[in-house]
C-alpha cells in the first residue's frame, strides 16, 4: 500500500510519519534491518525493566486516548515479548556492571567473559582538558570513538575541535 501511494506521489512526510509506519504496512523493525550487526546491551536486566515501564506507559496513554480498537498500541509498537526475543535472538553480548554477575557460579557453560573496564574521564565542560586527552590518546595510536546524542552536539564538537585544532591533530 505505501509504495503504491509513494509510486504515485500521494507520500508526504511529517513529524511523527514513523510512529504510522506499521499501520502503513511496514514490516520490518530496526532489529530486522540490521541482521549482521552486533548488538551490545549494557545492563540487560535494566533494559528489560525499561521496556515493561515503557510498555505500561504506552498502554495507559492507549486507554486514555480512547481509541478503543481503531488502532492498537501493537499495531504500533513491538510489545515487549517480540521485543525482548528479538534482542534474546540477535547476535551481541550483554555487558552487566562489574560485581553484579554472582562469584559463587562457577559455570562456565553461561560464556560468560570477564572484562576489565574503568569509567570514562569527565571534563566537566573543558574541552581544552577533552582536546588534550584526546591528543595523548592518538599519541599511543588507540582507536577513539566520540559519540553525542543529538546532532546539535555533534556540530558544536565539530566546530570547538576545529577552533582549538593544532598542526598536529
Amino acid at each position: 500500500m505505501a509504495v503504491e501511494m509513494a509510486a504515485a506521489g500521494g507520500v508526504s512526510v511529517f513529524p511523527g510519519w514513523e510512529f504510522f509506519s506499521a499501520v502503513a504496512g511496514a514490516q520490518k523493525s530496526l532489529l530486522s534491518l540490521l541482521p549482521k550487526c552486533a548488538l551490545l546491551i549494557e545492563e540487560p536486566a535494566m533494559v528489560r525493566n525499561q521496556i515493561d515501564r515503557w510498555w505500561n506507559k504506552v498502554e495507559q496513554r492507549h486507554e486514555r486516548s480512547s481509541m478503543g480498537s481503531l488502532i492498537k498500541p501493537e499495531d504500533i509498537y513491538l510489545p515487549p515479548e517480540i521485543l525482548q526475543a528479538q534482542l534474546s535472538s540477535h547476535m551481541g553480548l550483554d555487558l552487566d556492571q562489574l560485581g553484579v554477575v554472582d562469584v559463587l557460579d562457577e559455570d562456565s557453560s553461561l560464556g560468560e567473559i570477564e572484562l576489565n573496564t574503568r569509567p570514562t574521564q569527565r571534563f566537566h565542560g573543558s574541552l581544552p582538558a577533552l582536546t588534550d586527552h584526546l591528543k595523548n590518546l592518538m599519541t599511543t595510536e588507540s582507536r577513539i570513538v566520540l559519540a553525542a546524542p543529538h546532532q546539535g552536539d555533534v556540530e558544536r564538537l565539530a566546530t570547538s575541535f576545529a577552533s582549538t585544532r593544532s598542526p598536529t591533530v
